[in-house]
């Protein structure tokens, strides 16, 4: 008997032994032809559910190698960054404002020379380039001239005080309003303590605005945080410092125009 073969029924074939090595759900009914999708006795929904199986393997697959790809063309393109900026890509450096305790607070200022350095402003102030600049100019000027800017500070009262006289008699007696409050009712203990530490505490605020001592106050904040903020940014870190050469006699000191990191590359 002649078998008769068509371009269909061979596909079918091909088709079907290719797919007999794949792991298969087993059959809804009947053990027959368990690993072969067109099988008869599969079942639609295993069939459906073999198809939705070998997509999404298929799609983790992609996802996997774009991701792998993702990196490696990351990777790449931060070490050419690193090779190219050189010491640009230098890591942060670290704060000393955070960290400072009351001992910093009391060292002793420095020199007005070395803290202004007028005569060499050129080498010794620039505008910094970006915001990390100019965060750690003011952390390391902060840092080694605090007290040059509490100084700053007593200066610019000073001089506000002399313009407004009145400003130093209000504080003076809203300090003795306080102290009295604290000796005397230093625990509130019944209503009338409240009631009297309310009203010196009124009278207090109204001695100072009368006496312009807040405005006083006010404007010695404002004028030493602006001289603070600007010379702490433009004052750079390498600025040419102040050294002695030989035996101090006289005028034994003589400035010195390179920064450090001039003198090094040098």
């Amino acid at each position: 008997r002649t078998e008769v073969s068509s371009p269909l029924v061979t596909a079918a074939r091909g088709v079907a032994a290719a797919a007999a090595v794949v792991a298969m759900p087993e059959p809804a009914s009947g053990p027959a032809f368990a690993g072969n999708p067109l099988s008869l006795s599969l079942q639609p929904r295993d069939f459906n559910a073999w198809v939705a199986q070998n997509q999404r393997a298929a799609r983790d697959a992609t996802d996997a190698q774009r991701a792998s790809t993702s990196a490696r063309a990351l990777h790449a393109s931060s070490s050419a960054r690193v090779r190219a900026g050189g010491a640009s890509a230098a890591p942060r450096a670290a704060y000393k404002t955070p960290t400072m305790t009351v001992d910093d607070l009391s060292k002793p200022p420095k020199p007005w020379r070395e803290f202004l350095r007028l005569d060499a402003a050129t080498a010794a102030y620039a505008v910094p380039r970006t915001m990390e600049d100019a965060k750690a100019r003011l952390d390391g000027n902060v840092y080694e001239f605090i007290g040059n800017y509490i100084r700053i500070g007593v200066i610019v009262g000073c001089a506000v005080v002399y313009r407004w006289p009145t400003a130093a008699l209000g504080m003076l007696a809203s300090a003795r309003m306080y102290a009295w409050c604290e000796r005397h009712i230093a625990v509130i203990t019944e209503t009338r303590h409240q009631i009297i530490r309310g009203a010196v505490t009124v009278a207090s605020w109204l001695v100072m605005m009368y006496t312009k001592a807040s405005a006083a106050v006010s404007m010695t904040m404002m004028c030493t945080l602006a001289f603070a903020l600007t010379h702490g940014c433009c004052r750079r870190r390498d600025a040419p410092k102040l050294v002695k050469i030989g035996r101090h006699i006289g005028h034994g000191l003589k400035w010195e125009m390179k920064s450090p990191q001039k003198q090094r590359r040098e």
